[in-house]
Order: C-alpha cells, then sequence, then structure tokens
C-alpha cells in the first residue's frame, strides 16, 4: 500500500524536504527564507502537499557551518518542512538547489507516502503517555505468577500503527 502511495500513474512521488536553517536569522527573516525555499520548489516544478513553517529548536549535539569563511557551531537552528509531488528529476534538481543554498545547515529529501489524515489533528506520544492513567500493579502479584500469552503479530502491528504519529 505504502509504495502504490508514494508513485502515482504519471510517475510522480511525494518526498518530504525537512530543513534546519541556521539560528544567526532572525524571527523576521524567517518568511524570507520560506519564500526562497518555496521559490526553489516552484523553479522545480513540484506540488506542494502540506508544509510546516520554520521553528527554533535545541540540537541534540553541536553542528558545525561555514559561514562567510569561518567554521561556526549551533546547538540551535530553525526547523522546517515541506512535502512536495514531483518527478525524480525535480528532486534531484531540489537537492543541487538546497546543497548551494548558505542558509542551511541541513537538510534531508526523502520519499514519503501522502498522509490520509492531513487535517486531523497530530498527537505526540507526550500528550498519550500524559493523558493514559498508569496500570495498577497489585503488590503480592509477583512476575511468575502470570502466565506469558503468545504474542498476536497482527494485534501488535495494528496497536503500533494506532501509535504513530
Amino acid at each position: 500500500m505504502a509504495t502504490e502511495q508514494m508513485s502515482d500513474t504519471n510517475g510522480k512521488k511525494i518526498y518530504e524536504l525537512g530543513y534546519l536553517l541556521v539560528p544567526t536569522l532572525t524571527e523576521e527573516q524567517i518568511p524570507a527564507e520560506v519564500k526562497v525555499i518555496k521559490d526553489m520548489l516552484k523553479k522545480a516544478d513540484v506540488e506542494v502537499i502540506s508544509e510546516d513553517s520554520p521553528k527554533l529548536i535545541s540540537l541534540m549535539y553541536q553542528m558545525v557551518h561555514g559561514v562567510s569563511g569561518q567554521k561556526k557551531k549551533f546547538d540551535k537552528a530553525y526547523f522546517g518542512w515541506v512535502k512536495f509531488q514531483g518527478q525524480a528529476a525535480a528532486a534531484e534538481f531540489l537537492k543541487r538547489e538546497c546543497d548551494a543554498y548558505e542558509h542551511f545547515l541541513r537538510f534531508m529529501i526523502i520519499k514519503t507516502v501522502k498522509d490520509e489524515a492531513q487535517s486531523s489533528p497530530r498527537v505526540s506520544l507526550k500528550t498519550v503517555v500524559a493523558t493514559s492513567p498508569a496500570p495498577r500493579i497489585d503488590a503480592t502479584e509477583t512476575s511468575h505468577e502470570t502466565e506469558k500469552q503468545p504474542i498476536n503479530e497482527a494485534e501488535l502491528e495494528k496497536t503500533l500503527e494506532s501509535l504513530v504519529v
């Protein structure tokens, strides 16, 4: 099913561009940067499906990026993404454009699938964990008293699908 969604009948595939913009940009400069990225996508002749505006995030580790001939270390960046549909050649063209763009700290273009429920609100795992009551464990129950049931793979798969955000 996923491979059916990754490509339609005219050879177009679904891709996602995830990117980190350098944190030296100001909040006021971000809309202009988004316009530059949209212009790249327009030049690549792709159809934008969905997107999320860049937001300043803390990085898990420092990243080094060359700016004006100097190497600088960053521990924050503006993260954004765009999901689009286009030919494989358009994705290659977009990769070359992104490689040349100096305000990208890092970027990644991946093949993906079209979300069926784009308008539904996203639920993070933190929300699910925070709203789910913790299971009560009887102090008298020990692990050797409980019987282990065989794992039903279909049920496990269904549960995992419901947890994926």
